[in-house]
C-alpha cells in the first residue's frame, strides 16, 4: 500500500520476487507511481543497494534470521520491520536500532517509515545505533563464539 508512504522525493525500490510480481507492477502503474517505485527483481549486488539506501523496510511475514536486514544495519541503513518471535526481533531493538511493528499492521508499517521519512535525525540516529549494535555478528565475534561452544564441548 503506497498511500501513505510515498513522498514526492522518495524512491522506493522493492528488490526480490515473486507471485505476485505482475499484480505490484499493476498497481503502480494504475496510480501513476513508476516514477516513484521501481521493482527491481532479483538483486545479486545487494551491498551496493543498501550502501545507496536511506531505510530498509523488511515486510516479510515470517523469518528466521534476515541476513538482509543485518546487512542493512551493519552499512548503517534505519530499519524497519514486522516483529516476530525470531530473527528481526533479536536484531532489533525497538526505538533504539530500527522500529519493529506487530506482524502483518501494515498501517503501523507505513506509519513507521513515514516517521523515518519524515525525521531526519531519527533516521540517521537509528542507523548510527543499528550499525554499532550489527558488530556483534561479525565474523570474528560469531567464530568467537563459536570456538567457545566447540572447546566446551564433549569429545568422543
Amino acid at each position: 500500500e503506497f498511500r501513505r508512504v510515498l513522498f514526492r522525493s522518495v524512491r522506493l525500490c522493492i528488490a526480490g520476487e515473486g507471485p505476485l510480481r505482475e499484480q505490484l507492477g499493476a498497481q503502480i502503474a494504475a496510480r501513476d507511481l513508476s516514477g516513484n517505485v521501481t521493482l527491481l527483481g532479483n538483486v545479486h549486488a545487494v551491498e551496493k543497494l543498501l550502501a545507496a539506501a536511506d531505510l530498509f523496510v523488511s515486510s516479510s511475514r515470517f523469518e528466521g534470521f534476515p541476513n538482509v536486514l543485518a546487512e542493512a544495519m551493519a552499512i548503517g541503513c534505519s530499519v524497519v520491520s514486522f516483529e516476530y518471535n525470531y530473527g528481526p526481533r533479536e536484531l532489533i531493538t525497538h526505538g533504539v536500532d530500527g522500529l519493529l511493528v506487530p506482524p502483518g499492521d501494515y498501517e503501523a508499517l507505513a506509519q513507521a517509515m513515514c516517521a523515518l521519512i519524515r525525521d531526519c535525525g531519527l533516521r540517521e540516529g537509528l542507523g548510527r545505533a543499528a550499525q554499532v549494535s550489527s558488530r556483534r555478528y561479525e565474523i570474528g565475534v560469531v567464530a568467537s563464539a563459536w570456538r567457545r561452544v566447540l572447546e566446551g564441548a564433549p569429545t568422543y
